[in-house]
């Protein structure tokens, strides 16, 4: 079962894999930009206030209801406005500006942590930023493409004057949608539940 998942799984990626590559460019190039604005704005006055903040963290915790509720709907929002794209074709090139301020947001925030507690804000990067993000980005990614397919689909249909198929395309990326939105509620619980445990622990060591 699992190899036959493995497989299926490289097989899409390979079949994908210009989707997958621009995507990826475009995530790296919003990282690099959001690298370079942390870098000239990032103050003293607001390191001190998030030091702060980890250290009332640290030592009384937080709402994981609350937290959860918040992880969600954020990515939630960025999912809707992908599937909003996959109705009206005009919107497409905001899918890439989408994927482009995800990786911009990773950026700013790696490099005001790592600039703001040096070897500290390396795992506090690594716990509040990459592995909740990367965890999603799969997810994101996949999405993107099949969007992006449903429109160039849905275009040649109504090309056809092929209603059905047209109907067809509608009722399946709302099944996408609803799959990929269940994958992400699962990561919002890990989000939630888990990193702030975690975070908590590590946190007591730097801050």
């Amino acid at each position: 079962m699992i190899v036959l998942l493995k497989r299926k799984i490289i097989c899409h990626i390979r079949y994908n894999k210009k989707f997958y590559s621009l995507f990826s460019a475009i995530f790296i190039l919003g990282t690099i930009i959001g690298g370079i604005v942390s870098s000239s704005v990032a103050s003293d006055e607001m390191l001190t206030e998030m030091s702060i903040f980890f250290s009332v963290y640290s030592l009384f915790g937080t709402d994981n209801l609350v937290l959860f509720a918040n992880v969600v709907l954020r990515n939630m929002r960025f999912l809707f406005l992908l599937f909003l794209c996959g109705f009206f074709p005009v919107t497409v090139p905001i899918i890439f500006i989408f994927i482009a301020f995800f990786g911009f947001e990773i950026g700013f925030s790696t490099m005001f942590f790592v600039g703001g507690f040096g070897g500290g804000g390396i795992v506090l990067t690594m716990l509040l930023v990459w592995l909740p993000r990367l965890m999603i980005l799969p997810i994101i990614f996949h999405f993107a493409q099949v969007t992006i397919r449903r429109v160039r689909n849905k275009r040649h249909s109504i090309s056809q004057d092929n209603s059905a198929a047209s109907s067809l395309i509608y009722i399946t990326h709302v099944k996408d949608f609803m799959f990929s939105a269940s994958l992400l509620v699962i990561c919002g619980m890990v989000e939630a539940f888990i990193f702030p445990v975690i975070l908590r622990v590590v946190t007591g060591f730097f801050i």
